[in-house]
Order: C-alpha cells, then sequence, then structure tokens
C-alpha cells in the first residue's frame, strides 16, 4: 500500500527529510501541512525562492507527497527522484520512491528501493508490506505472504498489513473467509475514507470471484472516489462493468487503468481474473 502516509494515503510516505523550523501560514509551512493542491503549489513556491538545501528537500519530498494524495504518481516520481540523489537521507527516499514505483507499475525498481530500505532499517514493517504487494504483483504469492508474515510479527495494529493480506488472498483465491476477515474488520472499524476505500476494493476482488457482481461494484464504486489514481481499483471495476455488461464503461475504467500502470492488466491475468 504505501508508507507512513499514515494519514491513509495508502501510499505510506515517510517523513520529509531535513525539515527546517517554519513559520504558520509560511510556504514552507504550507509545504508541510497543506491540503494536496495547496501542499503541491506551496512547495513549488518554496523550490523557486532562497530557502537553503535543507528546505529544497523538504519541498520536493512533500510536493510528491502532495501529487500521491491526488494520485499522480508520474508526477511525484521527478522529485522522488531529486530527493535520492541530492538529499542524502536514503532511508525515507528510497522507500517513497518505491512506494510510487509500485503504483506506476515498475515492481522490480520497487522491490530494489525496498530491499535498500530494509538493508539500514530492518524492522520498518511498511516497507515489508509494500514489498509484498510488489511481489504479489509480479505473481510471486509465497515470497509476499512470507514478507506480510515478517511484518505481522512487528505489528498487529497497521491497517496496511491486513488490506493487503486481504488483497493477496484475494488474487489468489485461496483463503477468502479469512480474506474477508481482514478486509471487513477494517471496514467496520472506524478507519479514514481511503483505509476503508482500500478494504472495499480488495472485498469487491473476493465479491467478483464469488459471482457477486453488483456488490462488487459498489464496493469499487466508492474504492475509486476514495482513492483517486488507484489502477488496481480502475482496473477491477473495468473487469466487474464487462462481467454486468457495461462494455463502454469497462474500456473506459481499463483505458484509466492502463495510463496509470500499463502492467495492471497482467497483474490481473495471472490470477485468473479476467
Amino acid at each position: 500500500m504505501l508508507p507512513a502516509l499514515l494519514t491513509a494515503i495508502l501510499a505510506t510516505l515517510a517523513p520529509s527529510p531535513n525539515m527546517p523550523a517554519t513559520a504558520a501560514g509560511s510556504d514552507l509551512d504550507l509545504c508541510i501541512k497543506g491540503d494536496a493542491d495547496v501542499r503541491i503549489a506551496a512547495c513549488t513556491r518554496v523550490l523557486g525562492g532562497e530557502y537553503g538545501t535543507g528546505s529544497t528537500c523538504l519541498a520536493h519530498n512533500n510536493r510528491a507527497l502532495g501529487y500521491v494524495l491526488i494520485g499522480e504518481y508520474d508526477k511525484a516520481l521527478p522529485d522522488l527522484n531529486k530527493v535520492v540523489v541530492e538529499c542524502h537521507d536514503s532511508d525515507a527516499s528510497y522507500f517513497n520512491r518505491g512506494v510510487v514505483y509500485v503504483k506506476t507499475g515498475n515492481f522490480d525498481h520497487a522491490i530494489s528501493d525496498f530491499n535498500a530500505t530494509l538493508e539500514t532499517m530492518p524492522n520498518l514493517y511498511w516497507a515489508m508490506i509494500d514489498r509484498a504487494e510488489a511481489r504479489l504483483y509480479k505473481h510471486d504469492y509465497p515470497h509476499a505472504m512470507a514478507d506480510l508474515a515478517r511484518a505481522f510479527r512487528l505489528t498487529k495494529t497497521d491497517w496496511s498489513a491486513y488490506a493487503v493480506r486481504c488483497e493477496a488472498r484475494a488474487f489468489m483465491g485461496v483463503e477468502l473467509d479469512a480474506a474477508l476477515q481482514d478486509c471487513q474488520g477494517l471496514i467496520e472499524s472506524d478507519q479514514p475514507p481511503q483505509v476503508r476505500g482500500t478494504a472495499l476494493g480488495f472485498r469487491a476482488l473476493i465479491e467478483y470471484r464469488r459471482g457477486e457482481g453488483r456488490k462488487a461494484l459498489d464496493d469499487l464504486d466508492e474504492a475509486n472516489t476514495s482513492n483517486p489514481g488507484e489502477s488496481v481499483f480502475l482496473y477491477a471495476r473495468g473487469l466487474v462493468k464487462r462481467s454486468l455488461g457495461d462494455g463502454a464503461g469497462a474500456d473506459s475504467d481499463v483505458r484509466a487503468a492502463a495510463a496509470i500502470n500499463p502492467h495492471m492488466g497482467e497483474v490481473f491475468a495471472a490470477y485468473g481474473l479476467n
């Protein structure tokens, strides 16, 4: 899912590097705390000003987070590349970039970045969870589940571990009752909309496998509303729409998914979901 977006960006981005002190309401302050559009604009102004190297790294990192929040992963990647190359904050920057690589279909690059993160932070369970998802998308279910088992030894409370375990079992078509329990627990708990939407999206995969297309469509509509730019939910909704006879709607969703992640169709096909 992603890193610490401990807010819910299922993308999970870690803390900003080299964060300087800021005055409330300043461009630096808005770059750190603003909503996505405000954050992007403020960080862009910081990058155009004379705030120093520490602020430049912060601005690239936080502008990337702003783009992730609105599902524009392709725009986040250049900023994260800058952080990796120029800001010497390898633990966070490799992890953050790995998250975006997963979202854009660069699974091998994602795994490499998560490996680099875990070399220096071996107990960072977010990296294990996100590496599990990258491995799942490469049709490496055994190693994905091994990563999740390792993460669960370190945390029993992180929502993304339950979400990705639900996702993995739903894709594989195994232990579907256990998968449903993981997703249902998130849906019924007090979670932010993005987290609830993620769980609904993965529950929809189980419903689709069980021939419950109408239920799956309702879940995926909410998943796509609360998580814009998530190719897995767009592609899944396309499959469901096609099964329900909405060919035009299916084609639109599949094209939108492919524009974000050109490999998502291969992921679904590898698990017999087509």
